[in-house]
């Protein structure tokens, strides 16, 4: 409801209950994103990836961290690694705000 605080609030109650659970901590990342911490948003990407390798979403999300940053080697490093786990949302990649500087690229 915008209150990105109690989100976050509500989101670590979450992984007490599950520390593993890839949901929550993409959720997660993506609001430390949002909130500009990009340190604990990758932190906790990499945290979903140890926890489910084989889904694409994290490292997705990992990609627009780093386009975000205006480090776009690391973004399209990032993109092809969610490739190799079966991303295939091009709908997405294409209106993604995060990777406007991917799309940009001469």
């Amino acid at each position: 409801m915008g209150d990105l605080h109690k989100a976050a609030d509500h989101y670590q109650n979450a992984l007490a209950l599950d520390p593993d659970s890839a949901d929550t901590l993409n959720n997660l990342a993506i609001l430390r994103a949002i909130q500009g911490d990009y340190d604990k948003a990758r932190s906790l990407l990499e945290m979903a990836m140890a926890s489910s390798p084989d889904r694409w979403e994290a490292f997705y999300y990992m990609a627009g961290i780093y386009a975000r940053q205006n480090k776009v080697a690391e973004s399209i490093e990032w993109l092809k690694r969610s490739f190799d786990r079966g991303f295939d949302n091009w709908n997405l990649l294409k209106t993604d705000k995060n990777m406007e500087n991917i799309r940009n690229m001469n």
